[in-house]
Parts: structure tokens; sequence; C-alpha cells
């Protein structure tokens, strides 16, 4: 009896070892299964930029060159940003400049517009397509001598065109009396073509609508120099010439 009972015994351990070891068998897989398992493709570490090698968009713009549209502002009269006439050169003013930053630099003087643009200065017919805009000079009793009367021509509120007064004669007033300013149709803010070997700066203003300035410089040669301007006058460039707006 008590043999049976043993035998009994050892065969419930012996199963029970069995099982036992079924069971580990069975569930050492499935870790291994876990640990080794392979990261899904693509998957990067959360908090890391993933590196791009495309290009920045955006380019830097050219400035400084003539351009057809104009540049800043919205002028379509192409002019070389920063170029001086000889004229201008030791001013403040320059081509390209905003119209903003045009101003007298002459202090006591003034100059008025006196009337609209004509055909005729002193008399005499203009022969070349320029137009005068008419304008008085006030400022200190006495005789003064002037540059010629000329204008600045400005659209989209950039300077498209100083005048070239390199060989121009001064001339006398004496303050008060009718000055007649050229407005010509020439810019000399366009590189042209090369004549003997040099650059040339004279290029016809195209069709549009622009403002322009009358002024003077006050006895040319002095230091510091005197540069008196007009209020604008609002003009147009067409297939005709210039005309007022």
């Amino acid at each position: 009896m008590r043999t049976t009972r043993m035998s009994r015994l050892a065969a419930a351990v012996v199963v029970g070892a069995a099982l036992a070891t079924t069971a580990a068998c069975q569930a050492d897989p499935l870790q291994e299964a876990e640990t080794s398992a392979p990261a899904s493709p693509g998957t990067e570490p959360t908090g890391h930029a993933t590196p791009s090698d495309e290009p920045a968009t955006g380019e830097s713009g050219s400035g400084g060159e003539p351009t057809d549209d104009g540049g800043s502002g919205g002028a379509e009269a192409p002019y070389e940003d920063g170029y001086q006439p000889p004229w201008f050169e030791g001013t403040d003013w320059s081509c390209g400049m905003p119209a903003a930053d045009l101003a007298s630099t002459g202090d006591g003087w003034t100059l008025e517009v006196a009337g609209g643009l004509t055909d005729t200065s002193g008399g005499e017919p203009s022969h070349n397509g320029d137009r005068f805009l008419p304008v008085t000079l006030t400022g200190p009793a006495g005789a003064v001598h002037v540059s010629p009367p000329a204008t600045v021509w400005t659209q989209g509120d950039v300077v498209v065109e100083l005048p070239a007064l390199a060989d121009a004669a001064p001339v006398q007033t004496a303050g008060g009396e009718r000055l007649d300013a050229v407005a010509g149709l020439l810019s000399h803010c366009v590189p042209g073509p090369e004549a003997g070997g040099m650059t040339t700066y004279e290029t016809e203003l195209p069709e549009g609508d622009y403002e322009l300035r009358a002024f003077v410089e006050v006895d040319p040669g002095d230091n510091p120099r005197r540069l008196v301007l007009s209020d604008p006058v609002a003009v147009a460039v067409t297939a005709d010439g210039i005309v007022e707006r």
C-alpha cells in the first residue's frame, strides 16, 4: 500500500516538472521576439530634426543696375541707381534716390512755379521737343548767378532723370523775374551707347506718368552748394511729347 502511494507521488512530481519545463520553453521565444524585433522603417527618435539637403528659397536682388521695371518704388523708366551726372557730384542728389529725399539746400531761397508748360522760352520756340516750366526765384536782395534752370524727373517716387549741366554757363537774375526751366525728353540716368570709347548717358524717357521739379543752383561753385527746388508738377510723356496731367 505504501509502495503504491509513493509511486503515485513520484509520478505527480515528474508530471509537474514536465509542465513547468514546457511553459518555460513556450515563454522564452516570445520574450526573445519582443527584445530583438527591429524598428519600423523610417522611424526617427522623437525630439530630433530630420536633416534636409534642399537649399533655402529666395535670391538677393541685383541692386544698383539699370532695370526696365525701374527697381524700387514702382518706376517704369530705367535708371542706374546711384549714378550722378557730373554737375551733381559732391551733392546728395543721385539717380534712383527716393523722391522724398530731394530737398533744397539754399536757405532763404525759394523757387516757385509761375505757370504751365510752354513751348517757347524768351520768345523762341523749342526745336527738339523740349518744353519749359516758368518759375520765379526769390531770396536775398541783389543779383545772383544761377545754373541754367532745369528739371528733376521722378516716377514711382524714384528719381529717374537728372540733367546734364556740366558745360552750361550760369545765368544772372535779379530775383523775382521769370526763368524757364527746361523739361527735356532725354534721361541722363541711363547708360547708352559708347561714343569715342566713353559711355554716353542720353536715353529717351519712355512714355508714362512722371512728376518734374524745377531747380537752380545759386552761385554755382560756392561751398556749401545751394540747390533750390520747386514743388512737383504732374506730367506725362506721350507719343505727342510732354504734357501736363
